[in-house]
């Protein structure tokens, strides 16, 4: 669970100043796995949305969101939509195109995604994806 919070941070940190802004959170929980309505998801923002967390802090925030969960489960099933043909591979480049979308954070996408597909396949089992993210 640690790697995949660090892993989750990292991504996030675009500019690698060791901080996500507070609007940030509620994408960087839900890449943890965790889905919490718009109003759980409120509840937990409360007062933060404006703050600056280092890693510290973005972990105390979400382990207890995460801890129990099957992590793993969890970013496997988010990856399922992106799977047209049901058979547990993803288009790299739709994945980069949806994460840049979400975020403008283009060298850690580029950095995940030269993990993810080092030989440029562009298709990839998205439990590769899922491994990287954990550290398996």
């Amino acid at each position: 669970m640690e790697a995949a919070i660090k892993e989750v941070f990292c991504l996030f940190d675009q500019d690698a100043d060791g901080f996500i802004n507070g609007a940030e959170m509620p994408i960087c929980i839900r890449a943890l796995g965790v889905n919490p309505s718009d109003d759980e998801m409120n509840k937990i923002m409360q007062g933060k949305e404006e703050l600056n967390f280092n890693f510290e802090a973005f972990r105390e925030l979400v382990t207890p969101l995460v801890q129990g969960k099957d992590i793993r489960q969890s970013l496997l099933n988010a990856f399922k939509p992106f799977d047209r043909d049901g058979n547990g591979t993803i288009n790299v480049g739709e994945l980069k195109h949806v994460m840049l979308n979400l975020s403008e954070m283009k060298s850690q996408v580029d950095n995940l995604v030269q993990e993810i597909d080092p030989d440029g396949k562009k298709i990839v089992p998205y439990e590769q994806i899922v491994n990287v993210l954990l550290g398996a």
